[in-house]
């Protein structure tokens, strides 16, 4: 804290007119500087630049134009003084301080932060010195403890002491257990219970640090309908809130599919299914007609069909015979890498466009074309067997682009026109 005054010299006018002009803020003035008492240390414009010196200062340089002085002198108020510095300063700037008090703060707890009128300014135990006469507001706040407020009345040159006992903050909590129970057998392994949002531990699951208020309880455990209860709770008492689990409907069903035959492939309605020693268990599947297909190398697809029910479950077995070898039909696929309008035929028939796909294909040769305007046709000869599919890749290339020449010679019979391709650009020597 500090004690601040103003002063303007008589030739202030004249300095606020000119103060726009940079050189003359750089132009220095003696000045002469005082204090009541003397020996107080004087900054400019900044509570802690370099000291000028110590009042009273007959002559301190300071540039033209508006500053403020600090003076500090032990045992008083820190103060500061607004002034004008002009072309000519014929009166000393002068202030007379302010004896300060000083204020111990002690408390029961060390290292409770004090704050002087909502400012920090130290822990206990501590002194706070130069202090203003006058009331001031000491407070100590601590985590965990309940803050104090004291009024202090301070006067200059003496002690005030303040002591405080900062009791223990009473968390305003209650505590909340949470009962579960399974009518028909014992509680799920996986039980989760939360509150709002948080999990619970322990057993019971419970919590004693729970604000007053209304919450949300939520249990949860597979097999079961997942549960949501309100409890209200206040604070300083516990509790209790039952939950019996109830069996959850079943939605789904399930599909157990076997295939003992070496690199089988299974299919459920399009998507492949991972067989894992001969053996895959689909769970979460939806009611209803499902289409399940069988692929192994060297044997002809299976397709069944399998109805599932809810909370049921359903098992196809495909034992080896149930594959039968391949019936000399193979697979044939095209793709057009850098067109995809491109046309595509085999043996001479269209069969559409960029791409191609077809498992049934006879064995023996056929011939891809693949034609596209502006492209050369792509033509490639394969053998499809049931066991070795063709693989077509196409990439296409553009054919060679021509251009066409007008000339024109209205004042000439008999002209003859030549063609000639530009000379190549000449060859550079090399140095040395």
């Amino acid at each position: 804290m500090h004690i601040r005054s103003k002063l303007i010299s008589s030739a202030g006018a004249m300095a606020i007119c000119i103060a726009a002009s940079p050189a003359w803020s750089q132009v220095r003035r003696a000045v002469r500087i005082q204090s009541t008492p003397p020996g107080a240390t004087v900054r400019l414009d900044n509570a802690t630049a370099p000291p000028l010196g110590q009042t009273p200062i007959a002559r301190a340089l300071i540039p033209q134009g508006p500053h403020r002085l600090f003076f500090d002198l032990p045992g008083y108020v820190q103060g500061s003084l607004d002034v004008t510095v002009a072309a000519r300063n014929t009166r000393p700037f002068a202030i007379t301080l302010v004896q300060g008090g000083n204020v111990y703060v002690a408390a029961d707890v060390d290292g409770a932060p004090i704050f002087l009128d909502g400012t920090q300014m130290g822990v206990t135990p501590g002194r706070l010195n130069n202090v203003p006469p006058g009331a001031h507001i000491i407070e100590l706040r601590m985590e965990g403890r309940e803050p104090v407020r004291e009024t202090v009345n301070v006067t200059s040159g003496t002690l005030s002491t303040v002591n405080v006992t900062l009791r223990p903050r009473v968390a305003p909590t209650g505590s909340v257990r949470v009962i579960v129970s399974n009518p028909n057998g014992p509680v799920p392994a996986d039980l989760q219970v939360s509150l709002d949002g948080t999990p619970l531990t322990g057993t019971p699951p419970s919590s004693d640090t729970v604000q007053p208020g209304t919450h949300i309880i939520q249990v949860a455990a597979s097999g079961f309908r997942s549960m949501r209860r309100e409890v209200t709770v206040t604070a300083g008492q516990a509790q209790a809130v039952a939950v019996d689990l109830e069996v959850a409907a079943a939605t789904s069903g399930s599909l157990r599919v076997i295939v003992p035959v070496a690199g089988a492939q299974a299919f459920l309605d399009g998507e492949a299914l991972t067989l894992t020693g001969g053996r895959v268990d689909q769970a979460s599947v939806s009611p209803g007609q499902h289409t399940v297909r069988v692929t192994a190398p060297g044997r002809d697809p299976v397709v069944r069909e399998v109805a599932i029910v809810a909370g049921q479950q359903r098992v196809l077995e495909f034992a080896d015979s149930d594959l039968p070898p391949a019936t000399g039909r193979g697979r044939l696929r095209v793709v057009v890498a850098n067109n995809p309008e491109a046309e595509i035929f085999v043996n001479s028939q269209t069969v559409g466009r960029g791409s191609f796909s077809r498992d049934n294909v006879s064995d023996g040769e056929v011939v891809v074309l693949v034609r596209a305007p502006g492209f050369n046709d792509f033509t490639q000869r394969c053998n499809v067997t049931a066991t070795q599919p063709c693989e077509v890749n196409a990439q296409l290339e553009r054919t060679a682009q021509f251009g066409t020449i007008h000339v024109t010679a209205p004042a000439l019979s008999n002209a003859q026109v030549f063609l000639q391709r530009p000379p190549p650009p000449p060859r550079q020597q090399p140095c040395g």
